[in-house]
């Protein structure tokens, strides 16, 4: 990854084509710990295989969810 990861920034991992997006918890040296935004789930991945993702593309898929929430019920 060419610019620095910050804790708060959002990111997903090539590696599993960018299917989830997470939130940096903590980084030290290349291991970065993430959680995730919209699963329940935490991860460590390399810096080298995150990407970083546009906050209005999480906040989007947050809202998405969220409509789907309502609509089920």
């Amino acid at each position: 990854m060419a610019e620095p990861l910050a804790i708060g920034d959002f990111v997903a991992r090539r590696s599993y084509d960018s299917d989830v997006i997470f939130k940096v918890v903590a980084v030290e040296g290349d291991s970065v710990l993430l959680r995730g935004v919209l699963l329940r789930i935490m991860a460590d991945a390399p810096a080298s295989d995150l990407v970083k993702v546009e906050p209005d593309r999480a906040l989007l898929a947050l809202r998405s969810l969220e409509r789907l929430e309502r609509k089920i019920g």
